[in-house]
């Protein structure tokens, strides 16, 4: 908030007087970020004062980016990998509430890593059905990568919900999603324990190789494909495999 004062004669800064229309004195004038007048008060009461600082705050205030549609989201989210939210509503209060707090902190917050759709609820709507829309809205985040997104969802909130508990399923949404996404254990990939299994169950298949126990050599060759599928040491038990199928 900047106060200016003009009781001075002449008035510093007279072209702001004229800019704005400024008739009198007092006068409290509410600009957007460029300039551009969005607003006067136009009480002295403190509680109407109170009322039109809170309207206008929360006219202004930044909102989360909704997506247009749920297949423009859907599509924008297999692009850019970000989980979906669809929020199912039917205008009722509850649904309202839910909406509104996509707006507030910290779920606002969360727009980078999560997008956003509205989809009415109506009778006989496939895409509801799918979903498992229900009266009083629900919020249903999917995987737009996923091959049926409808069918195997991240999480589904029903509902009123605050800002808090909408974040709170959204983020947990979010790390299921990456769990989900986690590469499986490998020596590769820092898996000490199992680098050191799979280096002993090649020991000992190359000793019953050796032997021409080619049963229990295989037996150990399966513990280190089952263990590590790819990589080195899956490399060398396919070697060791190959061995066998020669010999045999």
């Amino acid at each position: 908030m900047v106060r200016l004062d003009f009781t001075a004669r002449p008035p510093k800064r007279a072209d702001l007087l004229q800019k704005y229309g400024v008739r009198g004195l007092p006068t409290i004038l509410f600009l957007d970020p460029e300039g551009k007048v969005v607003g006067q008060l136009g009480t002295r009461d403190p509680n109407g004062v109170a009322r039109e600082f809170a309207a206008l705050a929360d006219k202004y205030r930044p909102r989360f980016p909704w997506e247009a549609s749920l297949e423009a989201a859907l599509e924008a989210g297999r692009k850019d990998g970000r989980p979906l939210a669809i929020l199912f509503t039917d205008g009722s209060k509850e649904a309202q509430a839910t909406e509104a707090a996509f707006d507030d902190e910290p779920v606002r917050g969360l727009a980078a890593r999560i997008a956003a759709v509205r989809h009415a609820i109506a009778k006989d709507c496939t895409i509801c059905e799918a979903y498992k829309a229900a009266p009083g809205g629900r919020v249903v985040v999917v995987d737009p990568k996923s091959e049926d997104p409808a069918a195997a969802p991240l999480a589904s909130l029903a509902g009123i919900q605050t800002c808090t508990t909408l974040a709170a399923g959204l983020k947990a949404a979010l790390e299921k999603r990456k769990a989900a996404a986690a590469p499986a254990a490998t020596p590769e990939n820092g898996d000490a324990s199992v680098e050191k299994e799979c280096r002993m169950a090649l020991m000992l298949a190359r000793n019953f190789i050796n032997q021409k126990a080619f049963d229990k050599a295989e037996e150990q060759i399966r513990k280190v494909l089952e263990k590590a599928p790819e990589g080195k040491l899956a490399d060398q038990a396919k070697a060791l495999q190959r061995e066998i199928d020669a010999a045999k």
